[in-house]
């Protein structure tokens, strides 16, 4: 552990250069002024195997790397506020949270902004992501190891100490879900992250440079706000003083994009929040049993449990107290997910409880092994590379059921499992599929953008594009887009419609067809503005489903084409709009 003023100690009491290194790799928050966060530059030195897992893992975070179309809709909004000066909006005019991440989509803009292609920012991000993935994987293995030595299996033979297994590490870092994800176009690599950060974050509550990245998360997705107040509760308790200084990062960051959201947007929420919130528990479980069962995380955790009673030497002695706290962690977001359905997508929204779930068996191996007595020898270099071995593989070669056969062995058949598809259907798709080792120019409109601001110099609008494929979209600045199942849409969002699959609303299509066409009938030309479905039921050509919601299509309208006036949107923001009713 550290202490408040920065000593360091091992965890079983006693000075050790091992336990030093370990836990100086973050510093506490000894002193409050903010501008003392910094990492301390004294970090473990990694083992042979950890330096594989590095390698091997950046190799294959290249080979496994891909765009899911739904990252189009970040791109359409980036490439909107930067070439064509519309703002940060899906449609001119229309001011619309259609984005998931908000801390993504400023890092998109932030990169873009520099000339970078989408495909080289894909891939740099997750490269960049991966490696602190790593880093922090190794550091928190370090942690919570009661007699690994942090420089590695050298030091470790000399100071008679247990090898370096790092079990977890191995698990994830040949894990196809977790890799697969580190790329997509999508804020998966920043969730992958936040995951083991938390971890550490648990071993180690009084960081400030810690307590800094944990305000951020709920910036990265809205449900990441649950563990991060179990967090800020455990600080609270752990430096018995209230955390002013975790509280007042938390209020400053997310604060200022709810003020940005209220007075930009006209609402508390963004856009997927209202489409995606349903509850489905049964497809929930299936969904955790499509991972859990994939990667053998049962088994696996069996094991675990099993090594850490034979090694029982007390709670204090084998950290168990941060490992409950991480899995109470994870269980938080896990619980949300199980209830909304899952995702279409194997793996995604389960890469923050799963990375937690794992990560709180770091240092378990290294115990067993010391409790077995091979420390140092031979024999213990032999185990501990077994151990290695068997993460490895059992995640390594493991792959999801909807695939014919391994990625890495190449295309092969896909097939929907429980209405969960694998990233296989976006990664082989004719304006999706790209080399990762190429340019990805084909994915990349920036021309269009540069070339329709220069000819129209203010933009305007000549008709109106629909589609299910976001790709499809962003590539079409110059048209009005409808997204079919009403990802950018405040008004399908609202609709009350069953999930026909994860995050699919079949039932949308032909509600965007009657939107897109009232468009193309009262705005082409110009942007929309409140009072177009009034005008349609006037007119007597609006379909039912408006005539039966007018009032609350009219709120949402105000919201979507709000003034930017603070107070005006306030009360916007708080007014409640509830489901429409589609008969």
């Amino acid at each position: 552990m550290v202490s408040r003023r920065g000593s360091t100690r091992s965890v079983h009491g006693g000075e050790s250069p091992a336990g030093a290194a370990a836990a100086a790799a973050l510093s506490p928050c000894a002193l409050p002024a903010p501008w003392r966060l910094r990492l301390s530059p004294v970090l473990p030195a990694p083992s042979w195997i950890e330096w594989l897992c590095l390698l091997g893992g950046l190799l294959l975070v290249m080979q496994y790397a891909w765009v899911m179309d739904d990252a189009f809709v970040y791109f359409r909004y980036v490439d909107n506020a930067l070439f064509l000066k519309i703002g940060l909006v899906y449609n001119l005019g229309e001011y619309v949270e259609g984005y998931t991440s908000p801390l993504w989509t400023l890092l998109l803009l932030a990169l873009r902004a520099t000339g970078l292609g989408y495909w080289t920012i894909v891939r740099a991000i997750g490269l960049i992501a991966f490696a602190l993935f790593w880093l922090s994987l190794v550091v928190l293995n370090r942690r919570m190891s009661p007699g690994a030595a942090a420089d590695g299996d050298a030091r470790a033979r000399a100071a008679g100490l247990a090898p370096v297994v790092a079990l977890p590490l191995c698990y994830l870092a040949s894990n196809y879900g977790v890799l697969a994800n580190f790329t997509s176009g999508l804020e998966t690599p920043l969730v992958l992250l936040a995951g083991v950060v938390y971890a550490l974050f648990l071993t180690n509550p009084t960081s400030c440079a810690l307590q800094f990245c944990l305000a951020l998360s709920p910036l990265v997705r809205p449900e990441l706000a649950a563990p991060l107040l179990l967090c800020w509760a455990l600080a609270w308790r752990t430096m018995r003083r209230f955390p002013r200084w975790m509280t007042a990062w938390i209020v400053t960051l997310n604060g200022a994009w709810l003020g940005f959201r209220i007075v930009y947007y006209a609402d508390l929420l963004p856009n997927t929040w209202y489409l995606k919130n349903v509850t489905d528990w049964k497809q929930g479980w299936l969904y955790w049993q499509d991972t859990a069962g994939t990667y053998w995380l049962s088994p696996v955790l069996l094991a675990l449990v099993a090594m850490l009673a034979w090694s029982w030497r007390g709670a204090a002695a084998l950290r168990l107290a941060p490992r409950l706290l991480m899995l109470a962690a994870a269980a938080t977001v896990l619980l949300h997910v199980v209830r909304v359905g899952g995702d279409h997508r194997h793996f995604r929204f389960l890469a923050f409880p799963f990375t937690l779930i794992v990560a709180a068996g770091s240092g378990i191996a290294e115990q067993f092994t010391q409790s077995i007595g091979v420390v140092g020898a031979r024999r213990g270099r032999i185990v501990a590379t077994l151990l290695s071995v068997a993460a490895l593989a059992a995640a390594g070669l493991q792959y999801p059921p909807q695939l014919s056969r391994h990625p890495l062995l190449g295309q092969g058949e896909h097939h929907i499992v429980n209405k969960i598809e694998d990233r296989a259907i976006h990664r082989y798709h004719a304006d999706l599929s790209v080399s990762p080792w190429s340019t990805g120019a084909k994915i990349d409109a920036k021309p269009a953008y540069r070339e329709l601001k220069r000819i129209q110099g203010e933009v305007h609008y000549t008709g109106v594009s629909t589609s299910l494929w976001c790709v499809a979209l962003y590539k079409d600045p110059a048209n009005r887009a409808v997204h079919l199942l009403g990802l950018t849409d405040p008004i399908l969002a609202r609709v009350d419609m069953p999930m026909d699959r994860p995050s699919h609303k079949l039932g949308l299509q032909p509600l965007a067809l009657d939107i897109a066409q009232l468009m193309r009938r009262y705005h082409v030309g110009g942007p929309p503005s409140t009072g177009l479905y009034e005008q349609a039921v006037q007119d007597a050509t609006a379909p039912l489903w408006m005539v039966y919601n007018l009032d609350k299509i009219h709120v949402i309208e105000r919201k979507e084409y709000n003034r930017h006036r603070l107070g005006e949107n306030l009360r916007l923001a708080l007014t409640g709009v509830g489901r429409l009713e589609v008969r």
